[in-house]
């Protein structure tokens, strides 16, 4: 998860970096919407960083036999982290694209402006 906390940081200093470019009147709304996805990326980022630690520390209780194993149980949370880490790894492809696309069109229109 913490490759995900990086990653968002990078993006949003990459946002903060062309933050008044980005709000011409071209951009604002993708802006928001790419903003809006990355606050919710982050949402979930946090949901599952939670659901591994509390994994984590269900099985070591288990080893520590602290608490009975409950197979059932262990297999149906790792599934549910399973489904979250690929959600996390395609939302997380998809708003990255959006950024990397904005700040290409806003480096682009700057390069009009500038001839």
């Amino acid at each position: 998860m913490e490759f995900f906390k990086i990653e968002t940081s990078f993006l949003h200093r990459l946002l903060d970096e062309y933050f008044v470019r980005l709000t011409n009147s071209l951009f604002i709304q993708d802006l928001k919407s790419n903003g809006q996805k990355l606050l919710n990326l982050e949402k979930e980022v946090s949901k599952v960083d939670l659901l591994i630690k509390r994994q984590l520390k269900e099985l070591e209780w288990i080893a520590k036999n602290l608490i009975s194993e409950n197979k059932e149980r262990v297999i149906d949370a790792q599934v549910e982290l399973e489904f979250h880490m690929k959600s996390v790894a395609l939302e997380f492809r998809e708003v990255k694209t959006n950024i990397f696309k904005l700040i290409e069109r806003v480096i682009h229109e700057d390069s009009f402006v500038i001839k």
